[in-house]
């Protein structure tokens, strides 16, 4: 039998779906098609290496302490921003 090769995708594409699938399945058509993109596409491969190189650094900073004034602001700003995300004060 033989197996379905996933379906190709661009780079644009690669980029805009980066983020969005953190945290999906990574057997799924869409991870296995940037699986496979990456692979092959050497400004790719720079790309998710930046990206990797980022979230490295990022969580080896302690997390800042904000006043709840502060945090408030953000989270306005965030749900101005990315209506679909819904944050709120703790």
């Amino acid at each position: 039998m033989k197996t379905q090769q996933p379906k190709r995708c661009t780079c644009k594409q690669v980029f805009r779906q980066m983020c969005d699938t953190l945290g999906a399945d990574l057997e799924s058509p869409q991870c296995q098609a940037m699986r496979a993109h990456v692979k092959d596409c050497p400004n790719c491969t720079a790309y998710l290496a930046s990206l990797k190189t980022t979230v490295t650094l990022f969580e080896s900073y302690p997390t800042p302490k904000l006043t709840v004034s502060a945090t408030k602001n953000l989270l306005k700003a965030i749900s101005r921003t990315h209506p679909s995300h819904k944050h709120t004060a703790r």
